[in-house]
């Protein structure tokens, strides 16, 4: 897979992968603060096994919650539904699919770009 130091560096520069789980949505995770599961969960743990640092993972009761850890820093990664658009907004496709969620990170991130 190459070396990922540098991207750890950048998804993770306190050098702890600090990822943002949405209990709010039980599409995305579910359990509690505590002992948080999902598929979310899982992809915040093997992102960071990837990466070679620990993960903790910053649980919210809401997607702005979540969404507001990332803008503010408090949080490295985030896994945030996307919601469907009023009539009246342009719509986008990928292809033949249409993403029903994405993963962001903090905005100071070089991975953004």
């Amino acid at each position: 897979m190459g070396d990922l130091s540098a991207v750890a560096t950048d998804l993770a520069p306190a050098g702890t992968l600090r990822a943002a789980i949405n209990l709010g949505n039980p599409v995305l995770a579910h359990g509690t603060p505590e002992e948080p599961g999902g598929v979310t969960v899982d992809l915040a743990r093997e992102v960071a096994a990837r990466l070679a640092v620990p993960v903790e993972l910053v649980c919210f009761d809401a997607a702005r919650k979540s969404f507001e850890a990332l803008t503010s820093g408090a949080a490295d990664l985030g896994f945030l539904a996307i919601e469907p658009a009023p009539r009246s907004a342009p719509r986008t496709t990928c292809g033949p699919c249409r993403w029903s969620w994405s993963a962001s990170t903090r905005p100071a991130s070089r991975s953004r770009r």
